[in-house]
């Protein structure tokens, strides 16, 4: 139903979010990537900015053990909103399990 909708509105980005939350749940992370990057992509154009996509797509990637591209999306859902305790929370949990990986961001 997602898919038919975006056909007629590939603008509307809660679609898109829609849409990679329902691929992500369903173990689509190659599909569940490609809406969220469309998310991302189509979101600053949205008349109010909204950090929760950000926050979203950093924990699904955060799962997957993607620790530098995770952390870059939380810091901007809490740069979007500073008062986001989830965004703060996983911003500070994906540093934490960066640094237990010893893995280095470029």
């Amino acid at each position: 139903m997602l898919n038919e909708i975006l056909v007629n509105k590939p603008e509307f980005y809660m679609g898109w979010y829609n849409l990679a939350l329902a691929y992500a749940s369903s173990g689509n992370d190659e599909n569940a990537r490609k809406a969220y990057d469309k998310t991302i992509a189509l979101e600053p154009a949205q008349p109010s900015r909204d950090g929760t996509v950000y926050n979203a797509y950093g924990h699904f990637l955060l799962e997957r053990k993607h620790y530098c591209e995770a952390i870059q999306l939380f810091e901007k859902a809490v740069e979007l909103d500073e008062n986001n305790p989830r965004a703060q929370n996983n911003l500070k949990q994906a540093s934490q399990q960066l640094q237990e990986a010893g893995t280095v961001c470029p």
